[in-house]
This record gives C-alpha cells, structure tokens and sequence, in this order.
C-alpha cells in the first residue's frame, strides 16, 4: 500500500470524513490535498502533513507509512 491508501484506511477505520480529520489536524492542509494525496495524485506529501495526520489518527508515522509497527509501552 502507498501512503495515500494507508490514509484512507487508517482513516475510514477511526470513522472520519475528510473534512473532519484535516479539522482534527487544526485545518493544516485542504480536504481537497488529503483527497489528491487518498488518491495517488499526490505522491509524496509532507511530513507536517504525515506527522499530523498520524497524531490526530493516534498511530506513529512508521504505522501510517505501512512500516513496521512501532512498540508501544
């Protein structure tokens, strides 16, 4: 899976909107570069984008990239 699809996942698993994720993540980015990004247009989006994303979903940026879980205590 690519980062896009990762998103997606993660975030239809948490019960989220777009919308209501890039509010979780305090508007950060626009849903329409959270949808481009879902949607493989965008390929490489930003790690504050990442970073965000993962915070509000509650994993670890390695998680959300389909690395190897991280250990948690």
């Amino acid at each position: 899976m690519n980062i896009g699809e990762n998103i997606k996942k993660y975030r239809l698993k948490a019960g989220l909107s777009r919308e209501k994720l890039m509010l979780k993540c305090q508007g950060s980015f626009s849903t329409s570069h959270l949808l481009a990004v879902e949607k493989g247009r965008t390929k490489n989006p930003g790690i504050e984008m990442v970073s965000a994303i993962a915070e509000a979903l509650n994993l670890s940026v390695d998680e959300l990239l389909g690395r190897k879980p991280a250990k948690r205590p």
